[in-house]
């Protein structure tokens, strides 16, 4: 299945590879959020330290808006590695960022997003890279100082639920 940006015109920057143990991603500016190219097996151990890569790596480019292709990851194996993965998704970003993945409809279940979202994260999960850029810009970008924990109203699990439309 072919990557859905790859007719894009040349990247605006040179992309920057980072790995995480067989997990590769890459890191491309785009002129209002930062593009992450993800690649490789579903290791629950890469993917937290992938989580930490992209936050550490969107903070230092100043973006508070990401997407993910991850049209190429392995799915996970067991439904409790994806929640794990959304829990730590929604401590590490919260509020701060805005993220959508690119991830075949076969396997969006919607565990990711819901785990997430319900913990106070504004994450998304499509397959149609315009839907997708079309919900990663609208409205505002995240605050990076944002409502966290401390804001129960705000942040946590009583945090707003995912909605696509």
């Amino acid at each position: 299945m072919a990557t859905p940006y790859l007719d894009d015109p040349v990247p605006k920057t040179v992309p920057v590879v980072r790995r995480t143990n067989d997990l590769n991603l890459t890191f491309r500016d785009e002129a209002t959020y930062l593009l992450v190219t993800a690649r490789g097996p579903w290791d629950p151990g890469a993917i937290q330290r992938a989580i930490d890569t992209v936050r550490r790596e969107a903070a230092s480019r100043g973006y508070a808006r990401v997407m993910i292709d991850a049209w190429h990851l392995e799915p996970a194996r067991y439904g409790h590695h994806k929640y794990s993965a959304a829990k730590q998704i929604a401590e590490m970003w919260g509020r701060s960022m805005r993220v959508v993945f690119l991830r075949p409809p076969e396997f969006q279940d919607g565990l990711i997003e819901n785990t997430a979202n319900n913990r106070g994260a504004h994450v998304a999960v499509l397959s149609d890279r315009d839907t997708a850029l079309a919900w990663l810009l609208r409205g505002e970008a995240p605050n990076w100082g944002g409502a966290r924990e401390e804001d129960p109203d705000q942040a946590g699990f009583f945090g707003p639920v995912w909605n696509p439309c």
